[in-house]
């Protein structure tokens, strides 16, 4: 009897039939390997269909799929792929991939400033000088403040600083994209054509903001679908003390956390430059002008609880926050001459409790590279 064909008989190469990879419901590729390029990204973008660009049919697709959280195990598996295949991709890169390590410098800030604001233009002007002297602009990716820090790294390779401001000029023609998303996108393709040679700079958006358009002056886009990855990104960026992250007007996450927290727990480095008797703006509330602040304003849960420092514990009482502890290295004294209003000093203060062994064990297992254990008030 003669073997099947592939059981102890030799293949013929001619019957060998290669079957096309089953074809995937997503528009994107879960397997991803490189980072975005804004062409990319606006595949199948017309200006009378502004809705056909890629980036739209992805977001479209995530926010059908259940958003930030997917309906089926299958879609989140793919949406995880894809984000570990960007996240690869972004570190090589920003380790020295294409040949040199770049300077980086993070800058964070709102999405929903429009271009006609007079903040944009001097936010561009940070971007274009940044990346003039040599720095890589990393940005969350999206509208705003961190279009703007793109637009002014992109122009970076035009010496004349008036080049900025009539790109400036064209864009506030279209201040804002959800007014018109045709004409917003039309005069960002303008300013590129305009002045063709662009810069390299980075953005990191995140399709959780299915609304948000294509930072079209970002030379490489690392787009997510998990926020968290991206904001842990955007953080590690800059904790080199050399290229630092830039926080611009804008809240991030810190006011969703602040607002519908059942509890929060606030830990910081100790000085009066951090804590302040009053602040430039608010991004994450707390207890406003007293203790029903809150439910007057429609946050009726959570609120902070504890604020622990390097120096003390800190509970609040009717929205104020009262010295409960101070750390067995500091004194009531020295957190007084380190905090910004007057302190007001529960009548039962005392030293901080020590950690028990088994309390040190711990931490020092979840820490186990000294990120907060050593990192004291730097």
């Amino acid at each position: 009897m003669a073997p099947a064909p592939g059981v102890g008989a030799k293949s013929d190469p001619r019957r060998l039939e290669v079957l096309p990879p089953l074809a995937r419901p997503e528009p994107f590729d879960p397997l991803r390997k490189g980072l975005y390029t804004g062409d990319e990204l606006m595949q199948g973008y017309t200006p009378s269909n502004p809705e056909g660009a890629l980036d739209r049919k992805i977001a479209r697709y995530f926010v059908a799929a259940g958003g930030r959280n997917p309906a089926s195990a299958a879609e989140a598996i793919a949406q995880r792929l894809h984000d570990f295949g960007i996240d690869r991709a972004l570190t090589a890169w920003l380790d020295g991939s294409g040949g040199t390590v770049p300077k980086v410098v993070g800058l964070m800030g709102s999405h929903a400033t429009p271009r006609t604001d007079p903040e944009y233009a001097s936010v561009a002007e940070l971007g274009w000088r940044l990346a003039r002297a040599g720095f890589l602009v990393a940005t969350g990716g999206g509208p705003g403040l961190m279009e703007a820090a793109n637009l002014g790294a992109y122009l970076a390779k035009y010496a004349d600083r008036a080049v900025l401001d009539r790109a400036v000029a064209i864009l506030r023609q279209a201040p804002a994209f959800e007014s018109d998303h045709a004409r917003y996108i039309e005069a960002t393709r303008q300013v590129l054509a305009d002045f063709p040679d662009g810069a390299v700079s980075l953005g990191v958006p995140t399709w959780v903001y299915p609304d948000e358009p294509v930072n079209l002056f970002s030379s490489h886009i690392a787009k997510y679908f998990s926020n968290s990855m991206r904001e842990e990104g955007l953080i590690a960026i800059g904790v080199d003390r050399a290229h630092p992250t830039v926080q611009l007007p804008g809240s991030g996450g810190g006011a969703d956390i602040a607002s519908l927290a059942h509890r929060l727990i606030v830990i910081m480095a100790h000085d009066k430059r951090r804590l302040r008797e009053r602040v430039d703006f608010i991004t994450s509330p707390g207890y406003g002008d007293g203790d029903k602040w809150r439910a007057r304003v429609g946050l009726p849960r959570g609120g902070p609880s504890v604020l622990i420092t390097t120096l003390g514990v800190f509970r609040f009482v009717r929205g104020e926050a009262m010295l409960a502890s101070y750390h067995p290295t500091s004194s009531v004294d020295e957190i007084a001459s380190n905090t910004g209003w007057t302190l007001i000093v529960a009548d039962d203060v005392h030293a901080t409790e020590l950690p028990t062994a088994q309390e040190l064990r711990i931490i020092r297992e979840y820490d186990p590279q000294g990120f907060w254990t050593r990192r004291g008030t730097d």
